[in-house]
C-alpha cells in the first residue's frame, strides 16, 4: 500500500468561526483526495491578556517535525491581532528555521512562502449591489479596517467595485477607517449623531463588530435602523446574529480557500494527480438580518443560537449532540470534582480517562506526557524532551466493543517513545483518511506534554469550546496530581535515603495486599547496619550518614516490581513482598545480590571502613490478617541471629 500522504496544519484558537469554516474545507479536502491532516493549535487568542499561558499554548509548535510532513498549510490571519503580529513573526521564523517542505499560508503572507486569499472582492460586490440594487441606497458610507492591513484593500475594492457596477460614484469623504472592533463602529456613529457627518442611507462595514458597535450606538443615539440607516456586517459571526438589532452579513468562502489550498499542495507534491473541480454554492452565503430591512434569515439565527446556548435542561438521551455544542453536558458532568478526587497520578489518570466520553464523538484521544512530569522541581519551557510517554490511549465505545484496539491508561515507561515522531499513530496503515489534532498540556508556563485526538476526516469533527474547556480541566488536575504527589513523597519517603518510611510502608503495603489472595506469600528481608557507632565515633556522622545511605542503595538495587524497600529505623531497613511465586532460594538469592552489591561499594568508595550488615529474611502464606507483623518479626530474630555471629567474626 501506498504510504498515505501527510499534511500539517499550523493554527490557534481553533473554535472561532473563521478557523471552523477553513477546517471544513481542510477536512472535506483532505478526505477527497486522501490525505491525514494533523492540525497544532494552541487553544487561546493571541490576544489574550495572560502571556505565560499564551506562551506555553504556543510552544505546541515546537513539537513540530516537519520532514515527517508532505507539505503544511498555516492558517496565518489569526495569527495578527492589529499592531500585534509577535506570533507571526514567531511562525515565520520557526518555517525558515525547519521547515523545506510546501507551505501555503492562508489571507496573509508568511515570509516568501505561496499565499492564497479568500474572495472577499467579490463577497463585497455582492453586498453593496444588496445595498443597492434591492433598497436603492445612494448616499453610502463604507467603514474599513485599518489602513495597513492588506487584506483591507480587498475589501474596499470589492465595494468600489460593486458601486462601479452599479454605476454610483464613490467620494472620497464616503470611505473611513477603522480596526475592525466595535469601538470603531461607535465612534463613527458618534459622528453621525452629532450631525458632523450626514446620515447616510447605509454603512457597508468590513466587519460584524464594527457593524454592531455603529448599529447599537446610531439606535442609543436615536437613529433608528434600518429605517434611516441600513447597515451590514462581515463574518456572519454568532455575535451579529444574536445582537439585539442582528446585522445583515456575508459569511467569506473560507471553505473554498481551504480547498484550493489543498489543491495547490496536491500540484505541487502530486504532480500528475487530478485536482478535483470545486462547486460554488457562495451565492447562499448572505445571511438577512433586522439592519438591513429584508424579511430576516430566522432559521439561521435559531440554528446558531441552538449551538450556543447552555442548556439548563439537556436531554442526555440524545446521542447525536456534538460533543462542541454541549457544553451543558460538561458542565453537568462534574469533570472537575472527579478529577479532584484523585488520591495519586494513577488515579488521577485513570479519571481523566473516564472523562474522554465527554468530548465524543472522536475515534481516539492520546495523552502524552514528558517521562519526568511528576518531579515539581522540574520545568519545560521550550520544546519538548527527547522522548514522551502516553499516559492515556482512549478509544470510542464502538472500537472498545469490536476489540481490536488497545487502550489503556498507565504512566509505564514501555509506553516511551522518540518525540520526534509526535505520535507513533501518525503512520499506522488506515482505510480512511484521518485528522490528527495536537493540544497542548500545560500549567501556566509549564509543559507537561499534549494531547491528540484522531478521527476519520469525513466525520467533519472540530475542536471548540467544549474541548477547550475540558482541556483546562486536565491539566488542573494533571498540576494538582504533581503537587499531591510531592505532598505525599514529603510524608512518605525517607529524605537521606529515598526509601519509604514507615508511613510510605503501611500504605504501600495497602496496595499489595489488595490483590493478593490466599495463595500468596508476604515475604521480609531485615537489613541492620553493623558498626554504625564505630563509624559515628572514629569518623563523625557524616561518615555514619553515608554508611547508612550505601546499604539503603545497595537494598534499593535488589528491590523489583512490586516489593518494598523502607528505612524502618535510623540504621534498619526491610525489603517486603508479595507475591504467589516466591521461594526461599529466591530470598537466599536476593541476600547474595545485596552482599555483592554492599562488596562494590566498599571496593570503590576508599574508605578507611568497611560497610556491613547483618541480615534476616522470612516467609508466610497469607492466612491471618497481621501476617507482615508477623513475618517482620520473625525477619528480625534471624537478623539479630546474624548480628551476634557477626560480632564473634570480628572478635
Amino acid at each position: 500500500m501506498e504510504k498515505r500522504k501527510l499534511i500539517a496544519c499550523i493554527m490557534n484558537c481553533p473554535e472561532n468561526i473563521y478557523q471552523q469554516r477553513v477546517m471544513d474545507g481542510l477536512l472535506a479536502r483532505c478526505d477527497d483526495y486522501g490525505y491525514d491532516l494533523a492540525v497544532f493549535a494552541p487553544m487561546v487568542n493571541i490576544a489574550h491578556f495572560y502571556k505565560d499561558y499564551l506562551y506555553a499554548e504556543c510552544n505546541i509548535f515546537e513539537l513540530i517535525n516537519f520532514e515527517m510532513f508532505d507539505a503544511v498549510v498555516v492558517v496565518g490571519l489569526p495569527f495578527v491581532n492589529m499592531d500585534d503580529t509577535s506570533m507571526h513573526r514567531r511562525v515565520e521564523k520557526l518555517l525558515k528555521k525547519r521547515c523545506r517542505k510546501p507551505v501555503v499560508s492562508l489571507d496573509i503572507p508568511m515570509g516568501d512562502h505561496h499565499t492564497i486569499y479568500t474572495d472577499d472582492r467579490s463577497a463585497f460586490v455582492k453586498i453593496t449591489k444588496h445595498v443597492v440594487d434591492v433598497h436603492k441606497c445612494k448616499n453610502i458610507y463604507f467603514l474599513a479596517g485599518s489602513q495597513r492591513e492588506g487584506v483591507e484593500d480587498v475589501r474596499l475594492a470589492g465595494f468600489l467595485d460593486g458601486m462601479e457596477l452599479c454605476g454610483r460614484e464613490v467620494k472620497e469623504e464616503q470611505v473611513f477607517f477603522g480596526d475592525y472592533w466595535y469601538s470603531s463602529g461607535q465612534q463613527l456613529a458618534a459622528r453621525i449623531v452629532s450631525g458632523e457627518l450626514a446620515v447616510p442611507d447605509a454603512v457597508i462595514c468590513a466587519s460584524d463588530h464594527m457593524a454592531i458597535g455603529l448599529t447599537n450606538a446610531l439606535i442609543e443615539g436615536g437613529i433608528s435602523v434600518p429605517e434611516q440607516v441600513i447597515v451590514t456586517g462581515f463574518d456572519a459571526t454568532q455575535e451579529a446574529l444574536i445582537n439585539d438589532c442582528s446585522i445583515t452579513t456575508y459569511a467569506p468562502d473560507n471553505f473554498k480557500l481551504a480547498v484550493d489550498a489543498i489543491d495547490h499542495i496536491r500540484s505541487v507534491i502530486e504532480p500528475f494527480a487530478p485536482v478535483l473541480p470545486y462547486e460554488d454554492n457562495n451565492d447562499n452565503n448572505l445571511f438577512i438580518g433586522l439592519s438591513c430591512g429584508c424579511q430576516v434569515d430566522y432559521r439561521h439565527i435559531l440554528q446558531r443560537l441552538n449551538s450556543s446556548l447552555f442548556k439548563m435542561n439537556r436531554d442526555f438521551s440524545d446521542d447525536t449532540v456534538h460533543n462542541n455544542q454541549d457544553l451543558s453536558g460538561l458542565f453537568e458532568s462534574y469533570m472537575l470534582e472527579a478529577l479532584t478526587e484523585s488520591k495519586s497520578p494513577e488515579e488521577c489518570l485513570c479519571n481523566i480517562d473516564q472523562q474522554v466520553y465527554l468530548i465524543h464523538p472522536i475515534d481516539h484521544f492520546y495523552l502524552c506526557l514528558r517521562p519526568n512530569w511528576l518531579d515539581t522541581n522540574s520545568m519545560q519551557k521550550d520544546g519538548y524532551p527527547r522522548k514522551m510517554r502516553c499516559t492515556i490511549h482512549a478509544v470510542s465505545a464502538e472500537m472498545q466493543q469490536r476489540g481490536d484496539v488497545n487502550y489503556f491508561h498507565t504512566d509505564d515507561d514501555r509506553m516511551l517513545f522518540d518525540t520526534k515522531l509526535m505520535l507513533p499513530a501518525l503512520y499506522e496503515e488506515r482505510d480512511k483518511s484521518n485528522v490528527f489534532y495536537f493540544v497542548p498540556v500545560h500549567f501556566q508556563q509549564n509543559t507537561l506534554g499534549y494531547a491528540v485526538l484522531q478521527c476519520e476526516s469525513c466525520k467533519n469533527i472540530k475542536l471548540g469550546s467544549v474541548f477547550r474547556n475540558w482541556m483546562r480541566n486536565v491539566n488542573n488536575a494533571l498540576e494538582m496530581a504533581r503537587v499531591n504527589n510531592r505532598l505525599v513523597d514529603d510524608s512518605e519517603i525517607d529524605k537521606m535515603t529515598g526509601l519509604k518510611n514507615r508511613r510510605g510502608m503501611e500504605n504501600a503495603l495497602k496496595e499489595l495486599m489488595y490483590n493478593a489472595g490466599d495463595q500468596h506469600y508476604c515475604y521480609a528481608i531485615v537489613f541492620d547496619l553493623d558498626g554504625l557507632k564505630h563509624i559515628n565515633d572514629n569518623y563523625g556522622h557524616n561518615e555514619g550518614d553515608y554508611a547508612i545511605s550505601s546499604v539503603a542503595r545497595a537494598v534499593a538495587k535488589v528491590t523489583g516490581v512490586g516489593e518494598i524497600a523502607v528505612r524502618a529505623g535510623g540504621d534498619e531497613f526491610y525489603l517486603i513482598g508479595v507475591s504467589d511465586h516466591i521461594t526461599e532460594k529466591t530470598l537466599i538469592d536476593k541476600v547474595s545480590r545485596y552482599r555483592a552489591a554492599v562488596d562494590e561499594i566498599n571496593h570503590v568508595s576508599g574508605k578507611p571502613y568497611e560497610i556491613g550488615a547483618s541480615v534476616g529474611f522470612s516467609m508466610k502464606k497469607l492466612i491471618v490478617p497481621d501476617i507482615v507483623s508477623d513475618v517482620i518479626r520473625e525477619a528480625d530474630k534471624h537478623m539479630y541471629v546474624c548480628k551476634a555471629e557477626n560480632k564473634k567474626s570480628r572478635r
